[in-house]
């Protein structure tokens, strides 16, 4: 009778255990329902183009891992070997790396057969500096000894590499050495988003710093013998705040829909459209008729903007 009741004890036991166990369960599984709905909540309220941004940066770090082409590994800035195109200047961005422009240089060079370099401005403190440093490349890579007419380069630019290249083109001999500048999301009247941070340079990208009052104040752009200026913007970009301070006035403007801050990098869509107009700019204007009079895209969205096929 005692094993009996023995027994009966022990059954008790384990049927409270597992009770107790069983409730814990419960509230283990409430409790990450509760912190997966407000997961799912949290990643919900991030705006869709920060969302994307945040899942393409891991690739653009991987950039680093290509190749440069062939034409580039053993070559000096003063190297200047002809070519049939005239060379293109990658200018980066805002604690950007030369290898993030990785993949537009394979595709320039294997698809629309341009020669192209990314110039490193990283050692820069300011914006002032790291344009005296891209005027002097401009300079190494076009002058021809003996010949009173330099030689062009054309620029691609991403984000603050378009402030730094307006910047260093405000001297006349360098503007004169440049057939071509796109920029690419560059916030050509500042962003806000300059205010989270107190560095030289965040500083000169904030909407009412001296360097942006001398991009509004700049009047030279409309000139005949000037370049070709192109501005590449989008609307979900949540870096360049507000989006429209991409835009750029003097420029033929394209706007990329659903574009985030790093797609006009590694987005196979704008390595086309930029080749297009770099095959553009070496045309004859005369071929379009206005520099801003050009055929509608099927993929560019285009409200007062300008697209082009």
């Amino acid at each position: 009778m005692k094993t009996f009741e023995g027994k009966g004890d022990t059954g008790s036991l384990w049927s409270t255990m597992g009770s107790g166990v069983a409730l814990t369960g419960r509230a283990i599984g409430a409790g990450a329902t509760a912190m997966g709905r407000s997961a799912s909540w949290a990643y919900q309220s991030v705006a869709p183009g920060l969302r994307r941004q945040l899942f393409q940066a891991p690739l653009l770090g991987l950039m680093g891992l290509v190749p440069t082409p062939r034409y580039d590994q053993n070559e000096s800035a003063g190297d200047k070997r002809p070519s049939r195109h005239r060379e293109v200047l990658l200018v980066h961005g805002l604690a950007g790396h030369p290898s993030n422009f990785r993949a537009i240089e394979r595709y320039l060079t294997h698809v629309a057969g341009r020669r192209s370099r990314a110039i490193d401005l990283r050692d820069g403190d300011c914006l002032d500096e790291m344009a005296g440093h891209l005027r002097q490349t401009i300079a190494n890579l076009t002058d021809c000894d003996g010949d009173d007419s330099p030689q062009k380069v054309d620029l691609i630019t991403h984000s603050m590499g378009g402030i730094v290249a307006r910047l260093a083109m405000e001297d006349k001999a360098t503007r004169a050495r440049v057939a071509t500048l796109i920029t690419m999301a560059t916030p050509h009247h500042g962003t806000h988003l300059a205010r989270l941070a107190d560095t030289p340079r965040t500083l000169d990208l904030r909407p009412d710093s001296p360097i942006m009052q001398r991009l509004a104040a700049q009047d030279f752009w409309d000139a005949p013998e000037g370049p070709r200026l192109f501005a590449l913007w989008s609307r979900s970009d949540t870096t360049i705040l507000p989006a429209t301070s991409a835009r750029w006035e003097a420029a033929q403007t394209h706007h990329m829909a659903e574009f985030t801050h790093l797609s006009f990098l590694l987005s196979p869509e704008s390595w086309r459209l930029l080749a297009r107009l770099l095959r553009l700019s070496t045309q004859n204007l005369t071929d379009y008729g206005s520099p801003r009079s050009v055929a509608p895209s099927r993929r560019l969205e285009s409200t007062d903007d300008t697209s082009i096929t």
